[in-house]
């Protein structure tokens, strides 16, 4: 990737866990359905419910599943999508244990969003778009 793409990712103000997860979800997935020529798929990510919390993280991962398989989205960017709702409700879990279990979960969540962002920017969006989104 470009390294001044990452400059807005670099610059995204603080925010909550479940901000970039709704963002990777319903913003950064449908460029990468887009790239692949899925504007149905893409369309359908986006009318999701946001992502605010471990609930709706765990009924996103199920419609996450459905929507794959109807629109035969790329099995590799929707896996990730997936990861990103499965981690960030570890993170969830995790979060009052505080300490290296948080910890480990935050890292997860980090590394299914980088797999996430390089899949959508493999399938052909544009790197810096893809970046900027999941900044906010």
């Amino acid at each position: 990737m470009e390294a001044e793409a990452l400059g807005a990712l670099a610059a995204a103000p603080e925010a909550p866990i479940f901000a970039f997860v709704d963002r990777a979800v319903r913003e950064v997935l449908p460029l990468g359905l887009e790239a692949s020529r899925l504007g149905a798929a893409a369309g359908a990510v986006r009318a999701l419910p946001e992502v605010t919390d471990e609930e709706v993280a765990r009924r996103t991962m199920f419609a996450l599943e459905k929507l794959a398989r109807a629109h035969a989205a790329p099995e590799l960017m929707v896996r990730a999508a997936h990861g990103v709702c499965a981690c960030a409700l570890s993170f969830g879990l995790a979060q009052p244990l505080g300490g290296d279990t948080a910890e480990r979960a935050r890292r997860q969540l980090v590394s299914v969003l980088v797999r996430l962002t390089l899949a959508t920017v493999r399938a052909g969006a544009p790197a810096q778009t893809v970046l900027a989104t999941l900044a906010g």
